[in-house]
């Protein structure tokens, strides 16, 4: 699948399906709350435009706990913004249905959990997305998943 990493977001132009972007701002859940939807709708619209899946790596704020998050659009269609698995259960990985295919997600610590490679596998993904921060690249590279694996930290796509 063609796809391309991104660290400026600004006048892209692209004929990928997949666009992974490292945004250097920070989402604010309050923000989103109260009205402010500026920062969501400009990637809704670029995902639209493009007509690609959008996966945002971006800092959140959700009322003063900050973290690491990944942001999927599909074609303008918010599909989720998904956090890092605190409790090391298999039953919160989060999978998407979307228009090229499904995919598995996991965020930083989640490629450290017992036997995730065969809960990944159960899911039957045809992609997997992991977002982390670089000290976990090694990890992530040492998983076969049996599926196209994209990889993504705040400064590259692996």
């Amino acid at each position: 699948m063609e796809c391309i990493f991104v660290t400026n977001i600004k006048n892209l132009d692209i004929n990928s399906k997949i666009v992974f972007y490292a945004c250097p701002n920070e989402f604010s859940y309050e923000k989103e709350i109260s009205g402010d939807k500026s920062f969501g709708s400009q990637l809704c619209k670029i995902s639209r435009d493009t007509n690609s899946i959008l996966f945002v790596r971006v800092s959140t704020d959700l009322f003063g706990l900050k973290s690491t998050s990944l942001m999927v659009y599909d074609k303008g269609v918010l599909m989720g913004i998904f956090d890092e698995i605190n409790c090391f259960n298999s039953r919160e990985i989060s999978v998407l249905d979307t228009s090229v295919g499904r995919f598995v997600i996991l965020i930083e610590a989640d490629i450290l959990i017992d036997g995730v490679r065969n809960i990944v596998k159960a899911f039957d993904p045809d992609y997997v997305v992991v977002s982390v921060k670089d000290y976990l690249v090694d990890n992530v590279r040492a998983v076969d998943f049996g599926v196209t694996t994209y990889g993504i930290t705040d400064l590259f796509l692996f």
